[in-house]
Order: C-alpha cells, then structure tokens, then sequence
C-alpha cells in the first residue's frame, strides 16, 4: 500500500474513531498543534486583546478549543475566532467547563 493510501485509510479510521457526537455530528483531529485566537467583538463588553488556545476537535457547525485556565468568556458571549490558516469567523460560546487543575475547555458554535 503506497504512503498516500495508507495515510488516507488512517485518517478515515480517525474519523470512525471519533464518530457522532451528542449532537449527531461528526467531529474530526485538527491538525497537529491547530492554534486558535480568540479576540471580542468590537460592540463586544469583554475587556481583553485576545486569548490564543489549542484546538482539540472540530466540526463544520463548531470546535472545542483548550485555554490555559482563566479565561473570560461565558455562555453567550460572540467572540471572531481564528483557527489555523483559515479565515475569521464569528463564533459563540456555548459551553465551558474546567478540564484538570490548569485547564479550560470551550466549545464554540459558528454564527451564520
């Protein structure tokens, strides 16, 4: 099996893996060490420049993103965030919770 087969038969194994999630879609492995920035909107009442985490996983609806601990966003909160090399998007905040002793997690939803 040529390196290229054998690289797309492990990444369509990756996606089995992770399969459907609570909200019936599928979520795949970012790219290795995948950095997201999260900045406010302008019209936004957050008080910070930008917040840069790792992405843990990603669907075309959202992303789970790991913070270092603190971090300012709540339930709710629209914010442009950057993953990667792709382009800006509007996002919101709709979950949060703490993973470990120095960790966040977020999950994020894409606005239209």
């Amino acid at each position: 099996m040529s390196n290229a087969k054998r690289q797309l038969v492990f990444h369509a194994e990756d996606v089995k893996q992770i399969g459907q999630r609570r909200r019936g879609r599928i979520r795949f492995k970012p790219d290795h060490n995948t950095i997201a920035f999260a900045k406010p909107l302008k019209e936004s009442s957050l008080e910070f420049d930008s917040f840069v985490g790792l992405v843990v996983d990603e669907s075309h609806a959202g992303c789970k993103v790991a913070f270092l601990d603190q971090v300012p966003f709540t339930i709710g909160d629209k914010i442009h965030l950057s993953l990667g090399k792709l382009p800006t998007a509007i996002a919101e905040v709709k979950w949060r919770k703490k993973s470990g002793s120095a960790l966040a997690e977020v999950g994020f939803e894409y606005c239209d």
